[in-house]
């Protein structure tokens, strides 16, 4: 199986003309909505590259651990993956297109370069950094289907095939020369890259290597080097060493120990590759949606029983079988921090010391929160704080006034300021206005 994205996507041209309308053998199989989508997000594309396309050719014969259609779901569905991370799939459009009449299935893709949920310009794939990522993935899925990879030593061979897009003058030089070339390794004339070189000076051509390649053109002449590319073309080939490898190679390729080792090395690199990609795409599209997954819990509701509001130091109401909590169970004093308030109050008592007190622990955290609020909103707007000398709202006073009045040390410098400041002339202690708790100078609560 081999991943291979092509050079076509002009907005002047219509892939699908070649691709969908023309006669074959076999008809294609695509989506037509799709494809109508597509020619018109193509035709009102304001960019110069309106499309990227791509192909995944398969061949027929390697469907024997998988079944076809499996295989080509799972391909599509992991190609689709890589070109959608770092966004979401609704934002891009993907076309795919199946072509059978040849010994190999074409799996051809068309991606719009343009992502749909914010208008920009999409780039599906940047040879610098998309290249080494996509290899990995092609032979990741080559080695879990079990298909035939274009690395595989068995499948090396000694001629090159020349690039659709070199001219056809270009074309008939290069085709010429490699078959020449060909000929004289398997008969022993040439057997290295510096012989293949002094062999093309030899005959005419103006020689300058590059890295994978061989430029040649003839001498005295202005147009562009035609590149020999291919394992021969190669600094360092050796005619005998390239047997050898082919020869002992399939072995040692099929190796488990070396299908793991390269299995590994094949996910780093496919990792790494798409980290990056992923920070590409958060850094100029933002991060993608992802929806919530609702948690479904199938506990029983637990019953709560709500908190006692009546006024402190009234003991238990009576019913018709006597006092409301005689015959309850004792709930635990102690309060969690992770529970919120609402839920806390369920757990004060009715009657008893443990109640009073755990209720006052909550009012103190609830003001020591209040103050380190009004604290931070003091230092980050100092302007504000002439509007902390407004009147505090009911609830707060009442707060306060449950805070001073209800100390578990009466005799405190803050309770005895509080009361004279609050004693009234018939000699009992008042607390906030609209508030209904008074109690007697002369029998101060319990705490």
């Amino acid at each position: 199986m081999l991943i291979k994205i092509l050079h076509q996507g002009g907005a002047d041209s219509d892939p699908f003309v070649y691709l969908c309308e023309k006669e074959r053998p076999v008809a294609s199989e695509y989506n037509e909505l799709e494809v109508k989508i597509a020619r018109k997000l193509i035709a009102n594309s304001p960019y110069k590259r309106a499309y990227t396309s791509g192909v995944v050719t398969i061949e027929k014969t390697t469907y024997e651990k998988f079944g076809r259609d499996h295989v080509l779901r799972s391909i599509k569905k992991r190609v689709e993956k890589f070109f959608c991370t770092g966004i979401n799939r609704s934002d891009i459009h993907i076309v795919w297109i199946l072509h059978t009449e040849h010994d190999r299935d074409e799996l051809h893709f068309v991606i719009i370069n343009t992502h749909l949920g914010t208008g920009k310009r999409f780039q599906p794939y940047w040879v610098g950094s998309d290249q080494k990522p996509l290899k990995a993935l092609q032979e990741l899925l080559n080695l879990r289907f079990g298909l035939a990879s274009p690395d595989d030593p068995e499948r090396a061979r000694l001629e090159c095939v020349p690039k659709r897009s070199i001219p056809a003058r270009n074309k008939s030089i290069f085709i010429d020369t490699d078959a020449e070339i060909c000929q004289l390794l398997r008969k022993g004339r040439l057997r290295s890259y510096n012989d293949i070189c002094s062999h093309l000076d030899k005959k005419g051509f103006q020689v300058k290597k590059g890295k994978g390649y061989i430029g040649i053109r003839p001498k005295e002449s202005s147009q562009k080097n035609i590149r020999l590319r291919g394992v021969k073309y190669t600094e360092g080939f050796d005619y005998q060493e390239w047997l050898e490898f082919k020869k002992n190679a399939p072995a040692l390729y099929r190796n488990p120990e070396e299908i793991r080792k390269r299995e590994d090395a094949l996910t780093n690199q496919l990792n790494l590759g798409l980290e990056r990609r992923y920070a590409r795409m958060v850094k100029k599209y933002g991060k993608p949606h992802q929806p919530a997954k609702e948690k479904v819990n199938n506990e029983p509701r637990k019953s709560t029983k709500r908190a006692d509001t009546r006024p402190f130091g009234s003991g238990p109401q009576t019913t018709e079988n006597g006092p409301e909590c005689q015959h309850q169970p004792k709930q635990s004093h102690e309060i969690s921090r992770k529970q919120p308030a609402r839920v806390q109050r369920d757990y004060v008592e009715h009657d008893g010391q443990l109640g009073i007190s755990a209720f006052l622990q909550q009012i103190k955290q609830r003001l020591r929160r209040l103050a380190a609020r009004r604290r931070r909103s003091d230092e980050d707007y100092p302007h504000h704080q002439d509007e902390r000398l407004q009147p505090l709202p009911f609830h707060q006073k009442w707060l306060r006034s449950v805070f001073l009045f209800r100390r578990r040390d009466i005799n405190s410098q803050d309770y005895r300021e509080a009361r004279d400041k609050k004693r009234s002339p018939s000699g009992t202690i008042l607390v906030e206005p609209d508030s209904r708790i008074t109690r007697d100078d002369q029998s101060p609560p319990t705490m």
